[in-house]
């Protein structure tokens, strides 16, 4: 890790939308990891924590996951909005639209048709 992210906006990534879907499975409706990134885009100081979409009796929620090094990121996602967004969703395409509504960049390798990427 290196920087302190503190000029870069939150980024994030769709588990579903990245080349190595079919190789790195998952047991949720959908993974987000969410943080601040270098260039070469490796995690930043400010670290980087995930949500994932469970879906529970019918309906999916995304539940927070983060470990002590992610505070700064998540310190920025909170004051950028990130509660207003832990909503049910309708699924993984929804929860990145609200993302992106909060200002985060989609990183993803396929990112979501007709949005903003990261460049």
């Amino acid at each position: 890790m290196s920087g302190t992210g503190r000029g870069r906006r939150l980024g994030f990534s769709d588990h579903h939308r990245q080349r190595y879907v079919d190789k790195v499975q998952i047991d949720a409706a959908g993974e987000f990891l969410i943080g601040v990134y270098n260039d070469d885009g490796s995690v930043d100081l400010d670290g980087e924590f995930r949500v994932m979409l469970v879906e529970l009796d019918g309906i999916v929620y995304p539940r927070l996951e983060a470990y002590g090094e992610a505070a700064g990121a998540l310190q920025r996602a909170l004051d950028g909005g990130l509660l207003d967004v832990l909503g049910p969703v309708s699924g993984r395409e929804e929860f990145g639209g609200r993302l992106l509504a909060v200002g985060m960049v989609d990183r993803s390798d396929l990112p979501l048709k007709g949005r903003h990427r990261a460049g």
